[in-house]
């Protein structure tokens, strides 16, 4: 899968991912989830950013009020809910996972 947001490196059995967003959107959500999905045999996982101001400024509330403003709540619910299933699938990995926050963090970017 090609990504726009999401840059992976490898050092050693450590998977490192570079985040190149200051959000959640719906797209981060889908690559980070592919990462997830591909871990191969990584014993460690590093999430980190690109940017060095800004780790993440939790969800994209542009898109979010996008959808809002649509008055779409079948697609709010599901960008909500794969948000915190990924939040989730993070939180029960069984190799050690490390958020390199590396600049300002806020909202969903603490989950």
């Amino acid at each position: 899968m090609d990504r726009e947001y999401i840059k992976t490196e490898t050092k050693g059995n450590i998977l490192i991912v570079d985040i190149k967003a200051n959000d959640f959107n719906s797209e981060v959500y889908k690559e980070l989830n592919d990462v997830l999905d591909n871990l191969g045999n990584a014993k460690g996982l590093v999430l980190t950013s690109t940017n060095d101001k800004i780790f993440l400024a939790g969800a994209d509330l542009y898109e979010l009020n996008t959808i809002i403003q649509a008055g779409d709540t079948k697609k709010l619910e599901q960008v909500i809910s794969i948000g915190q299933d990924t939040f989730n699938r993070i939180e029960d990995l069984d190799i050690t996972t490390v958020a390199a926050v590396n600049g300002i963090c806020l909202g969903g970017g603490l989950e």
